[in-house]
């Protein structure tokens, strides 16, 4: 008799996990009609039912769809041992209508790469863990997603500033700034590839930053964090940015899940560019400068994120400045 109980299912059922753990994997396993007993029935019902249609006209569509069913599976169980190590949640929450959740699962049948698998683990986690987190564009854009594209995502997100801002003048032919994206193989088709699958929005965007208590202003680039601080204090303290790019919801929610790799001569271009596109200033000072004073209306200061660490960083970023977030326009 066949066994299409997959490999992965009983390594699921069979193997010792934490308590919260375990919940997870029976919850599901329960809902999918899928527990040990019940698929030990199914498994001698398909293998009969296999066996009679044989016998009557032998159909080679049969022996697929029970391969299928074996794929499926496997690719489920693989999927449910990766984000049962990640089930932090005492009781499920889960409720019938979650359709992003019952949507994760099934779509998780048809994925066989280990980096998709990966991906999918960690969100049908989060959303176990917090139902409500993941948005259905999330879904809709993960069932869309191959592994390519996975991969050439996390290239783009390496060029994120604050990861938001995918600065356009990187695919307008501008030098030095499309030395960055030869640096790493890409080019504006295949931003154009993210934006078809809905990770990036269609458009380019431009920011005005309202900062009427005219706190500094904090740039972000992985660990790296420069500031910008008015040098007159009376002047208006909004500040534009130049023309970006911007993530979707989909899109903001994966890359929580990747791991974009810093790179060390955007973040020279970054520094010595990118704010200086649309605010006035002087060329920047030696990096090891605390204050760099500009002829203009800013000023960069605490350069570098060299004189502020931990806890006292967080404080200064809560309390003494505004981050890149204002009013955006779309065009």
């Amino acid at each position: 008799m066949a066994n299409i109980i997959p490999k992965s299912i009983d390594n699921l059922i069979d193997q010792s996990i934490n308590p919260l753990a375990r919940g997870f994997v029976q919850f599901v396993l329960l809902k999918l009609g899928l527990s040990e007993e019940i698929m030990k029935v199914k498994n001698v019902v398909a293998a009969e039912k296999v066996s009679r249609r044989w016998q009557i006209e032998a159909p080679k569509w049969i022996l697929m769809e029970a391969k299928k069913l074996e794929r499926q599976y496997d690719n489920l169980g693989k999927v449910m041992i990766k984000s049962a190590g990640m089930i932090t949640a005492t009781e499920s929450k889960i409720t019938e209508d979650n359709d992003v959740f019952w949507g994760l699962l099934e779509h998780s049948k048809e994925v066989s790469n280990e980096q998709m698998q990966d991906l999918i683990s960690r969100i049908i986690a989060g959303e176990y863990n917090n139902p409500g987190t993941y948005s259905m564009s999330t879904l809709q854009v993960l069932r869309s997603l191959g592994k390519n594209e996975l991969a050439l995502f996390e290239r783009i997100g390496s060029l994120l500033i604050g990861k938001r801002h995918l600065p356009m003048i990187l695919f307008t032919g501008n030098q030095p700034a499309s030395k960055i994206v030869d640096l790493i193989k890409i080019d504006f088709e295949d931003l154009q590839k993210l934006q078809g699958l809905n990770i990036f929005l269609p458009n380019s965007m431009t920011q005005t930053l309202q900062n009427p208590e005219k706190k500094k202003i904090l740039i972000q680039y992985f660990d790296k964090n420069f500031f910008y601080e008015l040098v007159n204090g009376n002047i208006d303290a909004s500040a534009l940015f130049p023309s970006f790019y911007g993530l979707t919801i989909a899109g903001k929610q994966i890359l929580n899940h990747l791991s974009p790799k810093y790179i060390d001569d955007y973040y020279v271009w970054i520094k010595e560019n990118y704010f200086e596109l649309r605010n006035p200033l002087l060329k920047k000072n030696d990096c090891e400068t605390k204050t760099c004073p500009r002829r203009g209306v800013w000023r960069k200061t605490f350069d570098c994120g060299k004189f502020f660490h931990g806890s006292q960083l967080n404080n200064l970023i809560s309390q003494q400045t505004v981050d890149i977030i204002g009013q955006i326009s779309v065009h």
